[in-house]
């Protein structure tokens, strides 16, 4: 709900407590990413969504924007399942919702999900999980098919993973070098300050004065 600002009134409650759970969410980020770099995807691996069958989809799916392109972006993570069945368990045909759609989508070598069944609670649905702002394209013409349950509209598309998420490494050596890069300008306008001081009348002769100089020359006082 905090990256899909949805639903409004689950996420005003962690909007009001000022916990957007930001580092929660980057650690996930980071483990989905790498997990999803060393999955073995079997060829011609096709993974499923149900869309809960509640939903349409917006007219960006239909109609192409200005750059030419149709489809939306996923702000969350997103849930998918190399089962075909748990797909349509969660499509909304078996509720007998009039919407009830399932996403069909052909994992590759780049796009791709991490699985991780060996880390949830439901092993037995395959899940495929796909890092927050990934985008969802229609490739083919949607189908409408008859399951024992009912109606549901199948839909091919192509997921483009968001490759530009950063792992908990690159996110602390970002900041380490923030953090560096402030600290250098201090000491170089320290410095700036310290020259500018020695520049000042009778700065030479109050420093010669100073017994706590141990005969050191003004120059090496300032470095």
């Amino acid at each position: 709900s905090n990256l899909r600002r949805w639903p409004a009134n689950l996420y005003s409650l962690f909007d009001e407590g000022k916990n957007m759970y930001s580092s929660t969410i980057h650690v996930l980020v980071s483990a989905v990413q790498k997990l999803a770099k060393v999955v073995r995807v079997p060829e011609g691996l096709y993974l499923y969504r149900g869309l809960g069958g509640k939903l349409n989809l917006p007219p960006s799916w239909y109609k192409a924007g200005a750059n030419g392109c149709r489809g939306l972006a996923e702000w969350g993570f997103m849930s998918t399942t190399s089962h075909r069945e748990v797909a349509l368990m969660y499509s909304g045909v078996r509720e007998g919702r009039p919407q009830a759609m399932v996403l069909q989508i052909r994992a590759g070598a780049v796009d791709r999900g991490a699985c991780i069944r060996d880390f949830s609670q439901y092993p037995q649905e395959v899940e495929y999980l796909w890092v927050p702002c990934s985008y969802i394209e229609p490739i083919d013409h949607e189908h409408l098919e008859v399951t024992e349950d009912g109606p549901v509209t199948i839909i091919p598309v192509r997921v483009n993973a968001n490759l530009k998420t950063m792992l908990v490494e690159e996110l602390i050596a970002q900041k380490k070098n923030i953090h560096l890069s402030a600290f250098s300008y201090v000491l170089d306008e320290l410095s700036h300050n310290l020259q500018a001081l020695t520049e000042e009348h009778h700065a030479m002769e109050r420093h010669q004065a100073d017994e706590w100089t141990g005969g050191s020359s003004i120059q090496q006082a300032v470095c």
